[in-house]
């Protein structure tokens, strides 16, 4: 697996770097993970799922112990970011599934549903409970 570097602009949080430059993306730790780590070193997931729209990735893979990793073309890539904990994708799964959608992962172990993220494409949601906690796959699906 590759580490995927992405630059952030603070001036203008909602915009990356021009096509031009994707190969070369990388975060710098002094930006500090601006918009992708919300207060108090939280991850933000419609910052996660905007960026893996703009990059055009087919998928986001949020699992304890590692940094977030986009599938794109078909190669997985880790950001350079600090690991998830089980808390992070905890509580970035409870920040947009519904109340039922919860409750089934809890009682059955796993759950798919699909979900438009704020200003970003529709995603395919698979989450399961492993020994870490969470396994979010989140697959995109496009506009």
């Amino acid at each position: 697996m590759r580490k995927m570097e992405v630059f952030v602009r603070l001036d203008n949080p909602g915009k990356g770097l021009s096509a031009a430059r994707r190969p070369r993306l990388q975060l710098k730790r002094s930006l500090r993970w601006a918009t992708l780590l919300g207060m108090a070193g939280m991850y933000c997931v419609d910052d996660l799922m905007n960026l893996a729209a703009r990059e055009g990735a087919e998928e986001l893979r949020l699992q304890a112990g590692q940094p977030p990793v986009m599938v794109v073309k078909g190669a997985a890539h880790a950001l350079n970011l600090p690991p998830l904990t089980s808390d992070n994708v905890t509580e970035l799964f409870r920040s947009f599934a519904t109340e039922d959608q919860v409750q089934e992962l809890q009682l059955c172990g796993d759950v798919r549903f699909n979900h438009v993220f704020q200003n970003s494409a529709r995603f395919g949601i698979s989450a399961s409970l492993g020994r870490e906690g969470i396994c979010l796959k989140m697959k995109n699906l496009g506009r």
